[in-house]
């Protein structure tokens, strides 16, 4: 393969590889807010002793870390990582002196985080996996025709009863003719 040639992904090829990278940095980045929320409402009713809130709050802390170390790893390979590092570095001494509290650094860091992979078109890359149209149409397809069945009135059956009943009168007469009893040697 010649450096520099452009090539499809291919399944464990690094563009695939970048592309499970970022579906896990998007899950994490919603499972540290889903945290940040519940710490919050945790110190808030006071729910959590001071070991749970210590323990809770460095698993945020290290998610948000982790978070902060992808996207620097992602800016350093577009050649930004300097000024990447630079506006966190911002970001943390603006939290700092203006003691916004440890939930709201986090939502900080997050949203910054998420805003540069926006900016870089990374967040481009993330989506959900193409749709299975054959399964699509087939879900269309019975719905439809629930729905055609639920319209229609129920069938008639009393045709059906005469039919029965015929089927047994027919089968009345042919035992009879077996039997070689007719009617008129009943009557005698």
């Amino acid at each position: 393969m010649m450096p520099g040639k452009q090539q499809e992904a291919q399944v464990g090829s690094p563009f695939e590889k970048v592309q499970q990278t970022l579906l896990d940095l998007a899950r994490r980045i919603e499972h540290a807010r889903a945290s940040l929320v519940s710490f919050a409402r945790g110190s808030e009713t006071k729910e959590m002793t001071p070991l749970e809130r210590r323990r809770f709050r460095a698993g945020i802390e290290t998610n948000v870390r982790i978070i902060i170390r992808q996207c620097h790893g992602f800016a350093d390979n577009r050649g930004v990582g300097e000024d990447f590092d630079e506006d966190v570095e911002t970001l943390w001494h603006r939290c700092q002196d203006t003691g916004v509290g440890f939930v709201n650094w986090g939502i900080e860091m997050i949203t910054f985080c998420e805003s540069w992979l926006e900016r870089a078109d990374l967040l481009l890359n993330v989506g959900a996996p193409p749709r299975d149209l054959v399964e699509e149409y087939w879900e269309i397809m019975s719905r439809d025709d629930r729905l055609a069945r639920k319209s229609r009135p129920p069938p008639d059956t009393a045709a059906f009863d005469d039919g029965l009943r015929d089927l047994q009168d027919e089968n009345d007469v042919s035992e009879e003719e077996d039997d070689g009893d007719t009617d008129a040697d009943d009557d005698q």
